[in-house]
């Protein structure tokens, strides 16, 4: 598995380039994760701010799962978050889900 300690860089997921946004804050998910479900109310809060210009990061939700698994177990929960499918989530040093991290243009994580 992969590491990445607090302030190293991670390479960009497929589909997503870290420069598009100031900051992007990535909400590392898994199809099935009983924790994952139990946040969808926040996570939903979290786009909702976004979209309101409440906080400064662009929300992203990123998954190891393929468009269709992602979609039947979601059932548009998720409507309004940008999401990828089929990531590496231990290329973004992520071990366990749920999981957010906030990173920055240069894929540097705070």
């Amino acid at each position: 598995m992969a590491t990445v300690s607090r302030g190293g860089v991670l390479p960009s997921p497929p589909g997503y380039k870290w420069e598009a946004n100031k900051r992007t804050l990535v909400l590392a998910l898994h199809v099935g994760c009983r924790y994952c479900e139990d946040s969808m109310e926040f996570y939903g809060r979290l786009s909702a701010l976004e979209i309101s210009g409440g906080i400064k990061a662009h929300v992203l939700a990123a998954f190891p799962e393929s468009a269709p698994e992602i979609r039947r177990s979601l059932a548009g929960r998720l409507r309004t978050v940008d999401t990828l499918e089929r990531v590496d989530l231990r290329a973004l040093g992520v071990a366990g889900t749920s999981t957010v991290l906030l990173v920055s243009t240069r894929g540097a994580r705070f």
